[in-house]
């Protein structure tokens, strides 16, 4: 049994070859091995702490489309603070602009300016083939309104959102927005690739030719 992942651009073209990732073996769900996380350029843990954060009870990373968000396992969330730390003091120091980026990493709302948003870091995922799902920051950051609910576009739909890295909304291109990050660090074992992640990606559940 496997699933099949592939980085997908705009009208469902395939930026890439569709690449097998075998689900784990005795899982219910479909769940895959997790070898490592990066924050941008940052291995935000060890493969040992990985692997116990995700497999220590051999659930993995289960692919979800009916879950909307991502939840990443609780062990590994002091890890990805101090990443998110790091990464923002280092864009902060680096004189480049007036950014100031938020360097404590929270699911409370958060403005962005276009300029600071553009320099949020992806988190990339490695599987146990070596594919590396990248989740990009207009993927799990959702716009939101000052009460906290969704900002709908009629421009943008689940398969094609708007790319906040380029394309802020018309209008407010000097103010800044709200957002929420929507990677939740507090699965107990584990984790959940929701539909966030799959932002352009196209998965195919290969269950017939394993």
């Amino acid at each position: 049994e496997n699933v099949a992942a592939a980085a997908a651009g705009t009208r469902h073209r395939h930026l890439e070859t569709m690449q097998m990732e075998p689900l784990l073996k005795g899982s219910k769900y479909y769940a895959v091995q997790v070898e490592a996380v990066f924050l941008g350029e940052l291995e935000i843990a060890t493969k040992a702490e990985v692997a116990n954060a995700f497999h220590s009870n051999k659930k993995g990373a289960v692919i979800d489309s009916g879950s909307t968000d991502s939840y990443l396992p609780k062990d590994l969330r002091d890890h990805f603070a101090s990443a998110w730390m790091n990464h923002h003091k280092s864009v902060n120091n680096s004189g480049g602009g007036n950014i100031d980026l938020h360097q404590t990493y929270t699911n409370k709302m958060e403005s962005y300016t276009r300029e600071a948003f553009q320099k949020l870091p992806n988190l990339t995922i490695v599987l146990k083939s070596g594919y590396k799902w990248v989740i990009e920051p207009f993927s799990y950051m959702e716009e939101v309104r000052s009460n906290g609910s969704k900002v709908e576009s009629s421009s943008a739909s689940a398969s094609d959102p708007i790319n906040y890295t380029s394309d802020w909304p018309a209008g407010t291109e000097t103010a800044p927005l709200l957002f929420i990050n929507r990677l939740y660090w507090d699965e107990p074992s584990g984790g959940v690739f929701g539909s966030n992640a799959m932002v352009n990606h196209d998965i195919l559940f290969d269950l017939e030719n394993g």
